[in-house]
């Protein structure tokens, strides 16, 4: 058991560096595990902390994002700089898994340093949540709600997702299923929003560090088959 410290600065010292040093060896070992929120209470943060946990941040990212074989930080990159060029990357390739995995890290990071419902990059996650509200209604083929959910990301459009890729899908929606297209124009200029207002953000849980994905096995080379003599 550990000794209980009579300095809490000193507590939240011991448990910043237990926290990094334990997620470190997980990644290290290509285990998951998740790495704590770092906000204190009291306002006090750590330096050494701060900056041994952004330099583990450069290092799980990539596997957060799985893009550890492609796009790695690249050298004097921050950890705000990565995910910035990585959004913009998912983007500009219309990597829309990309783009989700790279603003929910954006998140949960922003999330845990500055406390709860305090992420500083709140209405880019709720523009990209009604972004990929339409993209799963639309699959699903539920153009009403798809509509709805295109809608609402145009209300709240932010640079994560550029208002030309919404209005891609509105227009096509309305050409193809104009009624559909209709009910969600009424809907929205009825309520004027209030009724969808997103979520309140919860307390971050921390960031999700998967586990290190198996080499493939390199495929054996068969042996040539013997001729047979006639």
């Amino acid at each position: 058991m550990r000794p209980a410290y009579k300095s809490q600065a000193l507590s939240n010292l011991v448990n910043g560096l237990e926290a990094v040093c334990k997620a470190y060896l997980a990644f290290k070992q290509g285990v998951a595990t998740t790495l704590p929120p770092t906000y204190w209470q009291t306002g006090d943060t750590n330096q050494i902390v701060t900056r041994l946990r952004a330099e583990l941040l450069l290092l799980v990212l990539p596997r957060i994002l799985g893009v550890e074989q492609t796009d790695p930080p690249k050298t004097g990159e921050t950890v705000e700089d990565y995910l910035m060029r990585m959004r913009a990357a998912a983007v500009a390739r219309h990597d829309f898994e990309l783009l989700s995995r790279t603003i929910s890290a954006a998140r949960e990071i922003s999330s845990s340093i500055a406390g709860p419902g305090q992420s500083l990059i709140g209405q880019d996650y709720t523009s990209f949540l009604y972004w990929r509200e339409g993209q799963n209604a639309e699959r699903a083929k539920r153009f009403f709600e798809a509509a709805l959910a295109y809608r609402r990301a145009l209300s709240s459009a932010t640079s994560a997702v550029p208002v030309e890729f919404i209005g891609q899908r509105l227009d096509a929606i309305e050409k193809e299923h104009p009624d559909e297209f209709r009910q969600a124009t009424d809907v929205m200029r009825r309520y004027d929003g209030r009724d969808i207002a997103p979520r309140a953000y919860g307390t971050p849980s921390g960031l999700r560090i998967p586990g290190a994905s198996p080499s493939p096995t390199p495929l054996r080379t068969a042996p040539p088959t013997a001729s047979v003599t006639p």
